[in-house]
């Protein structure tokens, strides 16, 4: 048969399959459901067999369509694989990148990075979410994802450890004027903890001091799922917070927040760089990975 284009008619079979129906497919990829049967039609010509066993409800692979599928997978894949590492070479660093980051990252560090980049590399488009929610880069279609976390589950991501964020225990000098100095953990007992409740264990702090690992308990009316409200609440002297040394090295340097005890993290959280596992991974891609885990480890 003439005329067909084997590399798009396996591409539409695939999404078909994935799909579970002609109409879902050209849905899809912008096409009517008639011409998706066309190019299945076309297809089965092609390959002398049938793939699909239709009935007026439904589409079920044959067991040449299921082998079919395996194997178009994998040339499609072989396909995009050529093809990106063609325009690697041919063409400048360029395209749109989905990358999604932390509050924490978005409000300290993040902007300078970017703008670096943003020069080096003009042609590329960047599309940036700012969220503290997880974040499933296949199903929400993101390129590259900084995630903090202490623990990063198994996954089929691709993940590359940056950098340690530890924590701190800390207040204001003028909340430890009025409440008084805080010697050890045991301390934290009679004071006003402001906890992030948007880790695992929000309802203790581990820290180690003195070479042992020690569990800080509280009872606390004050919950709070941003970082930064719990660094303006600091400031105003408003309880002993255990936060990211990150949020407030500036006001530690100032001497606006103090460290309130000898104590250190015991489970310090890890920053992450995050991205969906492909065999060829864009030149762009590459590019803003090793740009921003440069920085950040510098950081």
């Amino acid at each position: 048969m003439s005329g067909i284009n084997v590399t798009e008619c396996l591409k539409t079979f695939r999404i078909v399959v994935d799909k579970g129906s002609f109409s879902a497919a050209g849905k899809e990829i912008n096409i009517s459901a008639a011409w998706v049967a066309k190019s299945i039609t076309r297809l089965e010509e092609y390959l002398g067999t049938t793939l699909f066993i239709r009935s007026t409800r439904s589409l079920k692979l044959t067991d040449a369509g299921l082998e079919c599928y395996q194997s178009a997978k994998k040339i499609i894949d072989e396909m995009m694989l050529l093809e990106n590492r063609m325009r690697d070479k041919n063409e400048e660093i360029s395209g749109r990148i989905r990358l999604s980051i932390p509050n924490i990252l978005a409000i300290n560090k993040i902007g300078p990075i970017i703008h670096d980049f943003q020069a080096q590399y003009p042609k590329v488009q960047l599309e940036i979410i700012v969220s503290d929610h997880f974040v499933d880069p296949i199903n929400d279609e993101i390129d590259l994802v900084l995630r903090i976390t202490s623990n990063l589950e198994d996954s089929e991501l691709i993940s590359r450890r940056i950098s340690t964020v530890k924590r701190i225990l800390c207040a204001s000098p003028k909340y430890i004027a009025t409440r008084g100095k805080i010697e050890t953990v045991v301390d934290l007992a009679t004071h006003t903890c402001l906890i992030y409740d948007r880790l695992h264990a929000s309802n203790y702090w581990q820290v180690s001091e003195e070479d042992k690992i020690k569990t800080v308990k509280f009872n606390s009316s004050i919950k709070i799922n941003n970082s930064y409200l719990i660094k303006s609440m600091l400031l105003e002297g408003a309880g002993v917070a255990f936060i990211p040394e990150l949020v407030i090295e500036e006001d530690l340097k100032k001497g606006d927040i103090v460290q309130v005890t000898d104590a250190v993290d015991a489970t310090p959280m890890q920053l992450y760089m995050l991205r969906p596992s492909t065999k060829h991974v864009p030149a762009r891609i590459r590019a803003l990975t090793n740009h921003i885990i440069k920085k950040l480890a510098r950081s």
